[in-house]
């Protein structure tokens, strides 16, 4: 198995939609998908999911999905993501350039002209120069094992932006492919991009207190600097 799509789902009337974005890939893939409520479908034969009851949050769901990984490498993503096509192959063949298993690879992130990241104006992605980034690299499951995973106090978004500080700190090193790009559907998350688990589990305040008193000089999002290394020790999630 070359890469795991894992992560954290709650939107089953998404998932088929997900699956036929990367029907277009070659490579050997699967889907992991840890969360709280059960399709009513049957799942292709890649489709790992695995049901948490009670819900444990966020941080935790995608922890338990990501320990059920068995590719060569992984990438986190949501149920309202659209990836362009080959895109796992492409990101897949630039990791394997590097004969680096630090090293991280981003696709680009295609967004419309208001900024909305809907299907209906996600034709950027078929634009090959794109310099816009995306948040969430292909990475070796071997790094991933080696970082101990999240954090245990996250809960919402930050946790994968900490994993990422700490395989900086770690040597890992990144770059941006030019031929894979995702985009979101965010208004499939109810409230929209600041509404659904995001609020529900105080993302922005994650952010403010653990990701900005963890890693910047101070934790006020001005006049602050990125460490080079945590301020405060990792504590991984047990179970």
């Amino acid at each position: 198995m070359k890469v795991s799509v894992f992560g954290t789902w709650a939107r089953p009337q998404n998932w088929p939609k997900f699956f036929a974005h990367l029907s277009s890939n070659t490579i050997d893939y699967e889907v992991v998908i840890a969360g709280p409520n059960k399709p009513t479908f049957t799942l292709p034969p890649n489709v790992n999911f695995i049901h948490v009851d009670p819900d444990p949050g966020l941080c935790w769901c995608a922890q338990i999905a990501a320990e059920s990984c068995v590719g060569e490498t992984m990438i986190i993503a949501g149920d309202d993501m659209i990836f362009s096509s080959f895109a796992l192959d492409n990101m897949y063949r630039r990791y394997t350039q590097e004969n680096d298993y630090k090293f991280m690879v981003h696709p680009r992130w295609g967004t419309g002209p208001d900024n909305d990241l809907t299907e209906t104006n996600s034709y950027l992605l078929d634009i090959p120069n794109s310099k816009l980034r995306y948040g969430f690299p292909l990475f070796s499951r071997q790094l991933f094992v080696e970082l101990g995973g999240y954090d245990r106090r996250f809960n919402a978004g930050p946790y994968d932006a900490d994993f990422q500080l700490r395989a900086y700190a770690q040597g890992s090193r990144f770059a941006y492919t030019h031929d894979a790009f995702v985009a979101e559907d965010i208004m499939l998350t109810p409230g929209g991009l600041y509404g659904g688990a995001w609020y529900k589990y105080n993302g922005y305040d994650e952010v403010q207190k653990l990701l900005w008193g963890r890693w910047y000089s101070n934790e006020q999002h001005y006049d602050s600097m990125l460490l080079s290394e945590p301020r405060t020790p990792f504590e991984p999630i047990r179970r």
